[in-house]
């Protein structure tokens, strides 16, 4: 008798499972098409589909518009490489309809996403369940998420290397190599941010042994893309290249800032930044999310010592050492704070406080609770914000609620955003001049014009 009810509630579990999934899944999905028709195309949107789509679908030709500074095979102005644009660009060869091969490329994304947290579960001993619903909220959720539907690079590259960090204890090979892609393949900014972090990984693990072979692996990507310049491009040589990106990254100084620290630390300097950047026309909530979260992640690591928090101390010392000079630059040297670049630390620490909450046989404590208002922050009203504040303060004050609430938070969220999205502008793009050539002027014209009329 035990046995037939044990089966009959396991089978009713799993039909609970699988319809939360489906209205889930069709909530997201919705969402996602509704803001789709709502983002006029734009300039790298248009660059990065001219130069993957060249890459995948015409032999490794990877180059932009013509008649445009992004003109030439292997050009470093090109700054979305294949990582960002593979789901568009298998996309384009079957669809022509723009929306489809938008959301191909977040479905390329998010599928990225969902093979490192099954990964992950596994390492960390997750649920895997509660992980694919937070995992795709993750990535609609933070400042300028929709750089994916752009065919932009800062989402999947963010994906790879915080994910990478995560294995890298398990997995320390295949994340080196992994790591070692996104410097030609994703976003080179990444490059560096290896290096912070695998500084601090030996300094904390002393494993020098294992530098010369991590080292070759990490440029193994690095190798590959320089052969394609040498045998694809039109450049004569490897130092024509190089002489090119610099002054691709000279152009872009209003973007990185002066990197003197005697001018950068200045008082003067950091708020001269703050008043000329985008950051005083953000609202409330986009202005908590960037910058709040870290500084709850940081307090708790310090108060916590890094116990009862998923990662070994070894582990924290460099996914912080990997995170935080990124969230320094943003704060103290970047001019114009491009609330695209806020990817890169914003989407790590609110995947990171997920995999907290995804934990097995969770209890009620300070860190799980700081994770818990972190998630809090990207609620998408004040309304559904209060009232998510107000559980986390009953799961904490009766311990009869637990943490798992969220989920139906997030349901929530979606379908308030899916309404207000709805209210937007939206655009309809014919893809019938570009499709006969993609590269052309023409195409790269009636795109940009489209948000005109």
């Amino acid at each position: 008798m035990k046995n037939i009810i044990y089966k009959y509630t396991n089978i009713n579990n799993r039909i609970f499972s699988g319809v939360l999934f489906t209205v889930y899944f069709f909530v997201l999905f919705f969402f996602i098409y509704k803001t789709s028709i709502t983002l006029p195309p734009f300039r790298d949107e248009a660059v990065s589909l001219t130069a993957n789509i060249g890459f995948f679908l015409n032999g490794l030709g990877f180059e932009g518009p013509r008649n445009t500074i992004f003109e030439g095979l292997y050009n470093p102005y090109l700054t979305s490489p294949p990582l960002s644009a593979v789901g568009s660009s298998l996309a384009w060869k079957f669809s022509d309809n723009f929306n489809t091969i938008r959301i191909s490329n977040f479905l390329w994304v998010l599928l990225v996403q969902l093979v490192f947290s099954f990964f992950i579960s596994k390492i960390y001993d997750l649920n895997i369940k509660k992980l694919i619903i937070f995992s795709s909220f993750s990535l609609v959720a933070y400042p300028f998420w929709f750089g994916s539907l752009y065919s932009l690079g800062e989402t999947i590259s963010i994906i790879i290397f915080f994910n990478s960090l995560l294995l890298y204890k398990t997995y320390p090979k295949i994340s080196i190599l992994l790591m070692g892609s996104l410097v030609f393949f994703g976003k080179i900014i990444l490059g560096l941010l290896f290096v912070f972090f695998y500084i601090f990984n030996l300094v904390t693990s002393k494993r020098i042994k294992n530098v010369p072979s991590e080292l070759l692996i990490f440029t193994i990507p690095s190798l590959f893309w320089i052969m394609l310049i040498l045998f694809k491009s039109d450049y004569p040589d490897i130092f024509a290249y190089i002489n090119h990106f610099f002054n691709m990254w000279e152009s872009m100084g209003s973007q990185v800032g002066n990197l003197s620290l005697r001018n950068t630390l200045s008082l003067e300097n950091i708020f001269h930044n703050f008043e000329n950047s985008g950051v005083l026309s953000w609202n409330v909530s986009v202005v908590l999310r960037v910058f709040l979260p870290p500084v709850i992640l940081l307090t708790l690591l310090i108060i916590k010592k890094g116990k009862n928090m998923m990662l070994d101390i070894n582990q924290y010392i460099y996914f912080a050492a990997a995170l935080i000079p990124i969230y320094g630059w943003f704060i103290l040297i970047s001019p114009e704070k491009p609330i695209i670049y806020t990817a890169h630390f914003t989407f790590p620490i609110l995947m990171f406080s997920f995999y907290l909450l995804s934990r097995k046989n969770i209890k009620i404590d300070l860190v799980n609770s700081g994770a818990f208002f972190i998630c809090c922050l990207y609620m998408t009203s004040s309304l559904l914000f209060t009232i998510s504040i107000f559980f986390l303060i009953l799961i904490i004050t009766t311990k009869k609620m637990n943490y798992s609430i969220i989920i139906l938070l997030i349901f929530l969220s979606l379908i308030n955003s899916t309404y207000e999205v709805s209210k937007e502008k939206t655009f309809s793009i014919d893809l019938s001049l570009c499709k006969t050539d993609i590269t052309s002027y023409e195409c790269f014209e009636y795109l940009m014009n489209i948000s005109k009329n």
